[in-house]
């Protein structure tokens, strides 16, 4: 994956801090340990995750598992400031690598998990239509929204793909650059598009596959931009009795089933 380093000029919309959401799943009943298994994942993940937890805790009734999504970044830099996680699902590899860099995962502990491909979408009663990504720039909409390209993988990705494509003045990437939005996750960029018509977006298909109200203009071949997940057991602390079974679900058929009716492709391991 690129290591991106990018200054771009402030968007209009303003930059929200990264949403935490914590679920905890089995608050009833006797559990394995004093507290629950703390899972970390992509905020691209988010129903799928609920789907993995409630499918283990059907098997496992003594296991209680709070979720924490954000954006893949906002997961790391809080694992690296010592956050109680047990597992770390990442939307791509830089963060994993990053995190064991340092030291802070299990050995033996990470696994890919789920392949993903990028979609430009737009609200569903615009009248927009985009046989060539190259056209872009002609539609007269106001911004198109992305997850931060200096840090959040579905930010990255779609930046790396904008830069692929040339146009005769240049990428496509520099021809949008003063239209472009960049928000804290994927789904707050899916959240802009779906709150103003004027507004693209450039996401994750699974996320597209969400929104009724918003329409697929173009979708990003899956080899113009390779777009991955990663699993990984976190090493800091005492660990959880039940993270490293629940490590192996992760990459079970029963889990890839899930992963599958989400809209996710398997990615290859």
């Amino acid at each position: 994956m690129l290591n991106i380093s990018l200054r771009m000029r402030a968007p209009s919309y303003s930059f929200l801090p990264a949403l935490l959401l914590a679920l905890t799943l089995g608050a009833c009943g006797p559990s394995a340990t004093d507290r629950p298994l703390q899972i970390f994942a992509a905020a691209s993940l988010g129903e799928v995750a609920e789907e993995l937890a409630t499918a283990y805790r059907q098997q496992h009734s003594d296991v209680a598992i709070r979720l924490n999504l954000a954006g893949s970044n906002v997961l790391a830099r809080q694992i690296e400031k010592g956050a109680s996680a047990d597992l770390f699902i990442s939307a791509n590899t830089d963060w994993i690598d990053r995190l064991d860099q340092q030291g802070l995962l299990v050995t033996d502990g990470r696994a890919a998990l789920l392949a993903n491909r990028l979609v430009v979408v737009a609200a569903s009663s615009s009248d927009w239509s985009l046989d060539r990504i190259e056209a872009l720039p002609e539609l007269d909409f106001r911004f198109l929204a992305m997850a931060d390209p200096e840090a959040v993988p579905a930010g990255i990705y779609a930046r790396q793909f904008l830069e692929s494509i040339m146009l005769d003045s240049g990428t496509l990437w520099q021809a949008l650059s003063d239209r472009l939005a960049p928000a804290a996750d994927v789904r707050r960029a899916l959240a802009m598009a779906r709150a103003d018509s004027s507004v693209l977006a450039i996401v994750y298909h699974t996320d597209a596959a969400t929104a009724s109200d918003l329409k697929i203009l173009y979708s990003v071949p899956e080899d113009a931009v390779v777009i991955r997940y990663e699993t990984a057991l976190v090493g800091q602390g005492q660990p959880h009795p039940a993270a490293r079974d629940f490590f192996d679900f992760l990459v079970s058929p029963a889990a890839e089933a899930i992963y599958r009716r989400f809209g996710f492709l398997t990615a290859s391991r």
